[in-house]
């Protein structure tokens, strides 16, 4: 599995009461979520924090997974695999 970095939009709140000139300086939040790319569809990109390997190295489970729809994606990029020697 591919590890890659998505920077996505996140929404932004504010739960107490501020005034309404306040409310309208609030901006989308910039997120960074780095994982294993599950999956790639038309609607969102899939990712996972960690996975459960086979004695293979094939993946038999996920753990942290999020959904991003893609357009919410600011950009995205395939990090290095760096194996030991």
């Amino acid at each position: 599995m591919q590890p890659i970095q998505v920077d996505w939009l996140d929404a932004a709140g504010e739960a107490q009461h501020i005034p309404p000139e306040d409310a309208a300086t609030l901006q989308p939040l910039l997120r960074a979520n780095v994982g294993f790319l599950l999956d790639e569809r038309e609607d969102a990109i899939v990712l996972c924090a960690g996975v459960i390997l086979d004695q293979d190295s094939q993946c038999m489970g996920c753990e942290g997974t999020v959904v991003i729809p893609k357009g919410m994606i600011v950009s995205k990029r395939e990090l290095a695999v760096i194996t030991p020697t």
